[in-house]
């Protein structure tokens, strides 16, 4: 199975580039347009980065993009980030990254996991904090529990 990042393959996000230098991904000689149909369910599994709520960040098409792969019979796998905060003031910690990532895949067929995932650090000493993994693996398998003794079904 081969494992890539959303970001080139999906139109909601660097595939959408026309490959202007007005519109465009700077890295890509030309459009990316259509690339995600090199993509082959049951080979490829996608793994999809920058998590964030459409209904409150308007530039936000992350669900969109899951939905996209999805309609595609494609499996994907979330890749979070546990310290990145929706808003102002919201949780910026491994349980509310769990939490808030699981309801917003929790619709959305072929999720086959989770990926702590980041760039950088986004906490205020610049450093990761790994510890917080743990966390996020535990609330993440409650969730999946509880979801599981409700009898809905996954993947």
């Amino acid at each position: 199975r081969l494992y890539v990042w959303d970001d080139m393959f999906n139109p909601f996000h660097n595939a959408a580039s026309r490959g202007t230098p007005s519109d465009g991904y700077f890295l890509a000689n030309g459009s990316m347009q259509g690339a995600w149909e090199g993509l082959e369910a049951g080979k490829v599994t996608v793994l999809n980065w920058g998590p964030c709520d459409e209904a409150s960040e308007p530039d936000c098409r992350y669900r969109s993009g899951l939905q996209f792969f999805a309609g595609r019979g494609l499996q994907q796998m979330v890749g979070g980030f546990y310290d990145y905060a929706l808003c102002e003031g919201c949780p910026k910690n491994a349980t509310a990254a769990a939490e808030r990532e699981f309801r917003f895949v929790h619709d959305i067929s072929g999720i086959e996991g989770y990926s702590y995932t980041t760039w950088a650090s986004n906490n205020e000493d610049g450093q990761p904090h790994y510890e917080q993994m743990c966390d996020y693996a535990r609330t993440l398998r409650r969730l999946h529990e509880e979801e599981k003794a409700a009898g809905k079904v996954f993947v």
